[in-house]
């Protein structure tokens, strides 16, 4: 492992005696052993692909939340990673699956993501960003119109869906005339 850093690093990953692909220019069988932090970062960019694809539409902040939630401790990490564990995408997956609901996102006359799915007891983090043409989406509310609104600071508490509020753009025209007092012919 080529990066380490309590501070930096959140997680350690495979990384040495990795078999990769490379120019037969170079390897004539086109795979060589090779290590390093260009092999660990896609085991752990593949583990974070394996939990979107049965939970797609998860924000990155929990994605993180799981891979890190469920790595494996290894003593010899402690002091080298922010948590002292390594990557094990498996039970990163089993998580996703048990401990993420889904929310679905109406936008209320506009257009945005459908749904998405977020962790039980961590806060939103994100939404989709709904568009309108004309409006401007003020937030995300549990009614239609109405009920309360929800932040990136609110915490997940079960499936529900979320609803835009919109509020009417306004627009300033201004008019430039040649020689003219301003009025229409």
């Amino acid at each position: 492992y080529s990066n380490y850093g309590v501070t930096t690093v959140d997680i350690a990953a495979p990384g040495t005696n990795i078999i990769s692909t490379i120019p037969t220019s170079i390897e004539s069988s086109g795979y060589k052993i090779v290590g390093g932090t260009s092999m660990a970062a896609p085991y752990v960019a593949g583990a974070a692909a394996l939990i979107l694809s049965v939970k797609p539409g998860m924000p990155g902040m929990h994605l993180k939340h799981l891979l890190t939630k469920y790595a494996s401790q290894k003593g010899e990490l402690t002091g080298k990673v922010a948590n002292g564990a390594f990557l094990n995408a498996s039970a990163a997956v089993n998580g996703a699956l048990s401990d993420t609901v889904k929310i679905t996102f109406n936008a209320n006359g506009g257009t945005c993501e459908p749904y998405g799915y977020y962790v039980n007891g961590q806060t939103y983090w994100a939404f989709p960003t709904p568009t309108r043409p004309g409006y401007k989406c003020v937030g995300w509310y549990t009614a239609p119109s109405g009920g309360t609104q929800y932040t990136g600071s609110t915490v997940v508490s079960g499936a529900r869906t979320l609803y835009a509020h919109w509020e009417i753009g306004t627009y300033t025209i201004s008019f430039k005339t040649k020689g003219g007092d301003g009025s229409p012919a």
